[in-house]
């Protein structure tokens, strides 16, 4: 009896803690190319719609619910890309971000079957659509001429780009 109290205390003990950790999103926020989405969307939020809306085909209902779901616009875009990627249906998509908000944006694209490492889910991550190179005015570096140190090939650099 007494060992079961302690689990329980450890239990009530470990949750309490837990509110106050900060919690990690499953947001585009540790994504390079969301803060600038999002800070052109936010200036003009209806142009932000309307080329959301010709880029994915998406009408104005469907844009609603997701608009309305996500917390900021660079989530309204990760769902849409994450609908195109895996050609599910947005309320399945919209539902995946509910449930693994918590756990960060890698999870939310797991849980819909990208697998790390896959070229999917390296395409999430550096935000290689041309539409939100140019919606954010962002230029895609040439393969091979990304954030490297400086290193040459053959000495543990591995040259950046598109495919591994």
């Amino acid at each position: 009896m007494r060992s079961h109290l302690r689990a329980e205390y450890l239990v009530l003990f470990l949750l309490t803690c837990a509110l106050f950790v900060p919690g990690h999103s499953a947001t585009a926020e540790d994504l390079a190319w969301s803060s600038p989405l999002d800070l052109r969307a936010q200036a003009d939020p209806l142009d932000f719609q309307s080329q959301l809306r010709m880029r994915f085909g998406t009408n104005d209902a469907q844009l609603r619910m997701v608009l309305g779901t996500t917390h900021r616009p660079s989530d309204a875009y990760l769902v849409l890309r994450l609908a195109e990627l895996t050609r599910r249906p947005l309320p399945i998509i919209l539902d995946s971000y509910r449930q693994q908000r918590p756990l960060g944006w890698g999870a939310l694209a797991q849980s819909l079957g990208i697998k790390p490492g896959s070229q999917e889910f390296h395409a999430l991550k550096a935000g290689d659509d041309p539409w939100l190179r140019n919606f954010t005015g962002s230029p895609h570096p040439a393969p091979g001429h990304g954030k490297g140190k400086g290193h040459a090939p053959g000495r543990g650099h591995k040259p950046e780009g598109r495919f591994p």
